[in-house]
């Protein structure tokens, strides 16, 4: 391939991650604003992409991803050896407890942040539930499987990833603090598991874990959440056991070995 054709992918490319990223749906300039492209290379693009189904127009005449990105990310769904394993144990563990359950992974954004990515949701019975959709990202320091993860990594990585990502306040209760972070990392480290009490959202609590590799290497985490409502905290840190259990099994299929 070219280096003309290789500079084309990789714009194509940037194109598609935009998506998601901050909105679902662009408009022609507002693509072209953020990639910082020329407007015909943005509109050339974008009508190759969508001449593949990558990308489609919506009513009002924006782009949105197209059918065929849906179906390849579906693919990829399938083929992910995180989600095969882990989806049928989070349904055995919701049998078990009856409260939702997730699987989120950590990304690095365009900007250099970092999110956690939502894969899996598995829904408990309860008629008052939380619902997500799959794809979405969410700050990694207002989750429970945000603050699981970073404090599993290094010191020296935790801070990078924390002073590399936007820490703002979603709510009253969200902490934006680095150095208060940093502190509760070390407590989450010593139990094993972390909490968001209405962090991300009001009136929802969670408690989150990590998922390990085969060289002990943090890769995910696994949520149990409810609202205030019917998971008070005395629940959420007896969900948290439970989550526990369940993330070991999960770990140990991924050929993690407890030291």
């Amino acid at each position: 391939m070219s280096s003309q054709g290789a500079q084309a992918v990789h714009r194509a490319i940037q194109l598609l991650k935009l998506f998601g990223t901050r909105q679902d749906e662009w408009t022609l300039i507002e693509l072209t604003e953020t990639t910082h492209l020329n407007k015909t290379t943005v509109f050339r693009l974008l009508a190759a992409l969508e001449s593949e189904g990558l990308v489609e127009r919506t009513d009002q005449n924006n782009y949105q991803l197209g059918p065929e990105m849906i179906a390849l990310g579906g693919w990829a769904m399938e083929n992910n050896d995180l989600v095969r394993v882990t989806e049928p144990m989070l349904k055995e563990l919701v049998g078990r407890v009856n409260e939702r359950t997730t699987l989120e992974q950590p990304i690095l954004n365009g900007d250099g942040s970092w999110s956690m990515l939502g894969l899996l949701a598995i829904r408990s019975n309860h008629r008052i539930t939380v619902s997500q959709i799959y794809g979405t990202r969410l700050p990694i320091h207002a989750t429970s499987t945000g603050k699981a993860y970073i404090a599993h990594l290094p010191k020296d990585q935790q801070r990078a990833v924390l002073e590399s990502s936007t820490i703002n306040t979603i709510t009253d209760q969200t902490i934006v603090s680095i150095d208060q972070l940093l502190a509760e990392f070390d407590l989450i480290r010593e139990r094993g598991y972390a909490l968001a009490l209405g962090e991300l959202e009001d009136g929802l609590f969670a408690t989150g874990t990590p998922l390990f590799n085969h060289r002990g290497e943090p890769i995910a985490a696994i949520s149990m959440e409810g609202p205030t409502s019917r998971v008070d905290e005395t629940r959420l840190h007896e969900l948290a056991q439970e989550l526990m259990l369940t993330a070991a099994d999960i770990s140990a299929r991924l050929g993690w070995r407890r030291s």
